[in-house]
């Protein structure tokens, strides 16, 4: 069921924005593509397994703001979809938030949206 949820969503960005594999394989589809959502900027999705006991260690998800401007391209928002629901571990954790943090335990099917840079693409650091 997951698999067929991941493969529809793939689907739809490749469909809907153009966003997929087939833009590496054909300049054309790139053309089309941005020319079909000018203005509008996003990375390939991105699929992360973990097995037991691996971590993602605390980082930012925006870009150093001397970056960004090199790309004209800041990180705005991020996505988070879980594939698994996980018992033990497995939190993503927002730990400069509050005094002890917040964690968000992954379920299957949910989704976690969170902003990683302010409006005027300054990486926000808490």
């Amino acid at each position: 069921r997951v698999e067929g949820q991941l493969q529809q969503l793939m689907d739809d960005l490749s469909d809907k924005l153009g966003i997929g594999s087939s833009l590496h394989d054909d300049p054309g589809a790139a053309a089309t593509a941005a020319a079909a959502v000018e203005g509008l900027t996003c990375e390939l999705p991105q699929l992360v397994h973990y097995q037991p006991g691996q971590r993602y260690d605390c980082h930012e998800d925006a870009l150093p703001i001397a970056r960004a401007a090199e790309l004209n391209y800041q990180r705005r928002a991020t996505v988070l979809l879980y594939l698994n629901t996980v018992e033990n571990g497995g939190a993503t954790a927002f730990e400069r938030l509050g005094v002890s943090g917040l964690q968000v335990m992954p379920r299957c099917g949910s989704a976690l949206v969170f902003f990683p840079s302010l409006e005027d693409g300054q990486p926000d650091e808490r």
